[in-house]
């Protein structure tokens, strides 16, 4: 085994541990609510569809990134879910939010486990979302259906996610959307009001930041990619007689292109 191949070798598995740190640092903290009641929240069932079927959901402007580990369903009382409920995340601007991100179903009854009130589907993969415009919705079926609860963000009743901006004066913060009639569909009427309407809502997390193992990896790489040069330098050196060609601290070496200057600072091996 010649010394770049042990080196490519060296550096795959380095990068490799780095990369099971990493991935194990991104799963260190729990994913919670982007938004939810707060434990002293009022609420007033079904909110503005009533009796109508439709889609409940709620707006809110994202500052910073974040990671979304899945979805849930607001279950009264804990106690399963009535029907199932298929959810979506449309982003755009304040008037044109179209752009479907994902949907993905929160089945019915005790399928979905219990986290807090929510009825939780996680993802397989994670999402990243960037700062913007964003509308979360759900399937209501009507009559008989899960109760779906309006709660109010002007007396704090409202737990809101730090990377999601918040100004009860601002009626486009956070404000419940509902589109009636049937259909799978962005929730495209806004009550004029600052809440949200429970119903659906994202389980997030902080973006992960590198770990220093990372950072680690890449310097151990360039050591020894460093090191190789130097090597390869010694077997590459032409020997020159004094006065005649370059000398030996600067003679550049044709494979690697370095000189022994270059590599003066480095420890020997």
């Amino acid at each position: 085994m010649n010394a770049s191949k042990g080196i490519s070798r060296g550096c795959g598995l380095v990068a490799a541990l780095a990369s099971l740190l990493a991935l194990a640092c991104a799963h260190a903290d729990s994913s919670t609510p982007l938004v939810q009641p707060s434990p002293s929240a009022s609420f007033t069932p079904e909110g503005a569809l009533g009796t109508n079927t439709g889609m409940y959901g709620w707006n809110f402007w994202l500052l910073e990134p974040v990671v979304v580990t899945g979805v849930g369903w607001y279950d009264v009382g804990r106690d399963g879910l009535l029907n199932s409920h298929e959810i979506g995340l449309w982003q755009g601007s304040l008037y044109d939010y179209t752009g479907l991100v994902f949907s993905a179903t929160v089945p019915a009854g005790t399928v979905a486990p219990l986290e807090g009130d929510w009825r939780k589907v996680d993802f397989n993969v994670s999402l990243t979302l960037k700062p913007g415009f964003y509308v979360v919705g759900g399937t209501f079926h009507g009559p008989g259906d899960d109760t779906v609860d309006y709660v109010s963000g002007f007396t704090g009743e409202l737990t809101v996610d730090p990377r999601v901006f918040t100004s009860p004066s601002d009626i486009h913060t956070i404000e419940p959307f509902f589109a009636v009639g049937g259909g799978f569909r962005p929730p495209d009427q806004g009550a004029l009001l600052y809440g949200a309407e429970f119903g659906p809502t994202l389980f997030v997390e902080p973006v992960p930041e590198a770990p220093p193992s990372t950072f680690i990896a890449l310097g151990l790489c360039s050591w020894l990619a460093l090191r190789a040069g130097r090597r390869r330098f010694a077997r590459a050196r032409p020997r020159s007689s004094p006065g005649r060609g370059p000398s030996a601290r600067t003679a550049r070496c044709g494979a690697c292109g370095v000189t022994a200057a270059d590599l003066s600072g480095l420890p020997d091996f």
